[in-house]
This record gives structure tokens, sequence and C-alpha cells, in this order.
């Protein structure tokens, strides 16, 4: 019985549950008239990577993956594989692929490194000398627009915010 435009009544209801939706569509259902709203992406992700290999015509032993899942998540994944080469390159290129599939699943990111370590610690099931890498890991929630970062082994990465620098690090090793 309320009289309240469709913007009016989305603006309300994205102050009520604390994100922005799109404009309502409406359809009638035995009798009643039903409005739905979905939630809006607060932001977007342009997508772009580069690996250069340390000698030429050498594998890259760094892995870089950008992906969004099926829940409005983005990710940006960067993987050093330890030593150099095409083990290094399998190294780095195992732990993006491995991450891409868990997180994409819809895994969360703690369940998906502990098993990565796990693979990892059985040395890639197909190489024979140790495989190790590091991972930084960003997150962003494309609807709330939060995002994190997630390091396991890698060296510090440093994040410039205005006229401040920060320091991320590492705890653990690769």
């Amino acid at each position: 019985r309320a009289r309240l435009e469709s913007g009016q009544l989305r603006r309300c209801l994205e102050t009520a549950v604390g994100c922005r939706l799109e404009e309502p569509v409406f359809s009638l259902s035995g009798g009643r008239v039903e409005a739905t709203l979905t939630s809006r992406r607060c932001c977007s992700v342009v997508q772009a990577g580069l690996c250069v290999p340390s000698e030429e015509d050498a594998p890259c032993g760094d892995s870089i993956r950008m992906f969004e899942d099926g829940h409005d998540r983005f990710y940006a994944l960067i993987s050093d594989g330890m030593g150099s080469g095409s083990e290094a390159a399998f190294c780095s290129g195992l732990v993006t692929v491995f991450l891409e599939k868990m997180l994409s699943a819809g895994n969360g990111v703690e369940t998906s490194l502990r098993m990565l370590n796990g693979v990892l610690r059985s040395k890639g099931g197909a190489w024979e000398s140790e495989c190790s890498a590091t991972v930084d890991l960003f997150t962003l929630d494309l609807l709330n627009g939060q995002a994190s970062v997630i390091k396991s082994g890698a060296a510090p990465t440093y994040i410039r915010r205005g006229g401040d620098v920060f320091r991320l690090r590492a705890e653990t090793v690769p």
C-alpha cells in the first residue's frame, strides 16, 4: 500500500541491507506483486599480467593468475617457484592452477592453502626434487569492495596508500 517509486524502494532497501542493489524487477504471483532486487557490484577489475624469465629462452619461474569465482569475488595470485628454470616454473604453475580450481569451486582461502601445502609436500606428485613456491594472494569482494592480501612464504610486500607505505610480510617459510 506504500507509494514509492522503484528508485526510492531500491535506496531504502540498500540502506537496510548495507549493499548496492539493481533496480527492482516486479512480477505478479498468486494475486500479489513481488519485487526482486539483486545485489550490484560496487567495483570492477581490469586484468593484466607479465612474467619475465631470468634467462633468455628459459621458462619463467613465476606464475601470475587473475580470475573471478561464481560468487562475485576476484582473485589475483602471484607464485614464485623456488629455484629457476623448468622446476621453478612447474612448482609455481602447479600452485596457481591448484588455487584457481579450489577457489573457483567455492573453497575457502585457508582450506585451499592447507591443501596446497599437502600437494607441495608430496612434491607435486610428479617431480623428483623439492617443490616449493611462495604465494601472494589478493582477494576482492566485488559486491562490498572489501579486500585482503594473504601471503604464504613470500618476501615482504609494500603497499602505498597516499603518502604512507605499509609493509606486509609472512612469518612462514615457502
